[in-house]
Order: C-alpha cells, then sequence, then structure tokens
C-alpha cells in the first residue's frame, strides 16, 4: 500500500520519473494509469463531499446567529417594554386608582373598574410606547388581540410589581424574605 502511494506521489508530481515510457506498471492487473485516474477522481468527490458539508454548516451557524441576535433584539424590546409598563401603572394608580379605591366601601376595585382601567393602560401603553410596540408586533409577528394580549400580560406584571412595592414601603420595617412575584399572563386572575 505503502509503495502504492509513494508510486501516485511520485507520479502526481514528476511524472518523468515515475516510469520509463516502455514500462506499464500493473497492479492488480489494472494499469497505473487508471488507477491514478480513479483515486484522483475519488478524492474530488471527496473534496466536494467536504465542501458542501462545510456550506451547510456554514449556512447553519448563520442562521443560528441570525435567531439569537432576532432573539436578543425581543427581548431587549420586551424589557423595555416592562419598564415603560411600570412607569404606565405608576402614573394610572396614582391618578386614578387610588382615588377609586378611596371612593370604594371596600376599598378594593369592581371587575368593571378594572376592566376599563386595563384598557386605559393598554392604550396608555400603546401611545407612551409606540415605535416600541410596533417593532415588537412586526418581530414577533403578532397585532390585534394576541398584541393587546401580551401588553395586558405585560401590565398586570407591572400591577404586580407595584402592589408588592407598595406593600413593602407601607410597612415600618422590611420583612426578612420577600417572595418573587410570579406574573399572570392572560387568562383568568
Amino acid at each position: 500500500m505503502l509503495k502504492l502511494l509513494l508510486l501516485l506521489l511520485l507520479f502526481c508530481f514528476a511524472p518523468q520519473y515515475a516510469f520509463a515510457a516502455e514500462d506499464t506498471i500493473k497492479i492488480y492487473g489494472i494499469e497505473l494509469g487508471y488507477i491514478i485516474k480513479i483515486v484522483l477522481y475519488l478524492l474530488g468527490l471527496y473534496a466536494s463531499t467536504i465542501g458542501t458539508k462545510w456550506a451547510v454548516l456554514k449556512t447553519k451557524a448563520m442562521a443560528v446567529t441570525k435567531e439569537k441576535i432576532k432573539n436578543e433584539y425581543i427581548e431587549q424590546l420586551i424589557l423595555n417594554l416592562e419598564r415603560t409598563a411600570f412607569g404606565v401603572v405608576e402614573n394610572l394608580y396614582e391618578e386614578r386608582v387610588r382615588d377609586l379605591k378611596v371612593a370604594a366601601k371596600d376599598g378594593k376595585l369592581t371587575k368593571a373598574e378594572v376592566q376599563e382601567l386595563s384598557a386605559l393602560a393598554i392604550e396608555q401603553l400603546k401611545n407612551s410606547a409606540g415605535d416600541l410596540v410596533t417593532n415588537l408586533s412586526s418581530a414577533l409577528n403578532i397585532n390585534g388581540q394576541s398584541l393587546n394580549d401580551l401588553l395586558l400580560g405585560e401590565i398586570r406584571k407591572a400591577v404586580q410589581v407595584n402592589k408588592t412595592t407598595l406593600a413593602v414601603s407601607s410597612k415600618k420595617s422590611l420583612p426578612r424574605r420577600i417572595s418573587s412575584v410570579k406574573p399572570q399572563v392572560g387568562g383568568k386572575k
């Protein structure tokens, strides 16, 4: 096998020294020229297969990178939306909710008031984060009710954080442990 490889290399790089013109080298009854042609053909196939695999891997890597960049972009949009939703909820609490709770006998809002405030909060969130909502809507490919559900989920998370913040700030001493707020996204409360 080693002799064949050496002859092949010698024939490829210095064919005039490989064998004289009158000599015909046969290996297992096949002329060396045919063997070299077959080996070169197989090497070509192998190289093209490696090239194809490399192209497929490169394409997959580019797709993964593109998807990662898109996910990071969406994550940043959602974080900005959360901040904006928290600001909207704080403003709405200061302007409307506090007065409604004081006016109520038990200090709690009715379902109708909650629905009205939710709709108002969604509209204020859309107005205060217009481009942000538009970019998020196009990045996630959602609109209409799905977009409103997403915004309502962000508002509900902000309300929970606001309630926790108010509860902690109203007490004289901080509790030892504050459990994490688990947001409710869509559906029933």
